[in-house]
């Protein structure tokens, strides 16, 4: 079997050398890399400064979630991917988005009472002094029983939407198992969900 280039073929080889030569580098420094890097600047500046290092998951998601607002948006409005895969793609990025936001900020509780559709009661806090300790002070329990109960039911589902959300968000990171799809004969292309960010890109 004969292998044939067309003129095109060195034409574009030669220009991905040249790329490399110091003039082109130093154009691209200053058309594209200098840009992109004060639109990062720009767009992770809210992550810059609210950062700590000790912050666990309330620090290192909304890095996460900045980065997939911005892919989520430009592949959704400029993405050049067939729509009935792309767009798949974008629903998963904005899911994830809204998981990191309760996960990183710790609102399921909120997530349990839009649920429930019921709300938290609490009572103002009032410190007695404190029997037998002089000089201490304990928190007076307002609540009656049926309160009690009534916040139970509301934290109680709290935790299981907390194990739920943080699965749910591991799985649109990591997507299924595409081994087990081939091994099944089931329509590979069919089983794509949009999950796994390994093929989120445009």
């Amino acid at each position: 079997m004969k292998t044939k280039f067309a003129d095109t073929f060195f034409e574009s080889f030669e220009r991905m050398i040249n790329r490399q030569r110091w003039y082109w580098k130093t154009y691209d420094l200053f058309r594209y890399d200098l840009p992109n890097f004060f639109r990062n600047l720009w767009l992770f500046r809210k992550n810059l400064w609210n950062h700590t290092w000790y912050n666990g998951d309330g620090s290192i998601l909304p890095w996460v979630k900045t980065v997939v607002d911005d892919m989520a948006w430009k592949i959704e409005t400029r993405g050049h991917e067939v729509d009935e895969s792309r767009m798949k793609k974008v629903a998963k990025m904005k899911r994830l988005s809204y998981l990191i936001d309760v996960c990183a900020n710790d609102k399921f509780i909120e997530e349990a009472e839009k649920e429930l559709g019921i709300e938290m009661i609490l009572h103002p806090w009032e410190f007695v002094p404190a029997e037998g300790h002089e000089g201490s002070y304990e928190l007076l329990d307002k609540d009656t029983p049926e309160e009690k109960e009534h916040n139970h039911k509301i934290l109680e589902r709290s935790h299981q939407i907390q194990k739920e959300y943080w699965e749910e968000l591991c799985y649109i990171i990591k997507g299924p198992d595409y081994d087990l799809i081939r091994e099944s004969g089931e329509d590979f292309y069919e089983k794509l969900d949009g999950t796994d960010i390994r093929g989120w890109w445009d």
